[in-house]
């Protein structure tokens, strides 16, 4: 029987181009697998590639991919006042009773 190599963290986190912080946060949130020797954690291939496998996304039929429009900007419809441009105003008119104008 032959054992699977086990890499350490630091060789990992260079395979998937992550840093090691990455991947321990990856490993404290049940993302990916390993096998604890003492207090270190060592992945096998076996870890990765399931990994890996999990972050898979399906691709989209031509037909289904039709990029939606972007909407930019705010979901304030248009004949409704912009909040920024009364606060303006009230502040304005509050300034100019201030004032004394």
């Amino acid at each position: 029987m032959t054992l699977p190599r086990l890499w350490t963290e630091g060789e990992a986190a260079e395979y998937l181009s992550v840093t090691e912080l990455t991947l321990y946060r990856w490993r404290k949130r049940g993302l990916i697998a390993c096998i604890m020797v003492g207090k270190s954690p060592r992945y096998t291939e076996q870890h990765i590639a399931d990994y890996l496998a999990a972050q898979e996304v399906p691709a989209v039929p031509a037909a289904e991919s039709k990029a939606k429009p972007v909407r930019r900007g705010s979901s304030r419809k248009r004949d409704e006042p912009n909040p920024l441009l009364l606060a303006h105003q009230i502040l304005k008119e509050r300034r100019a009773r201030r004032d004394g104008a």
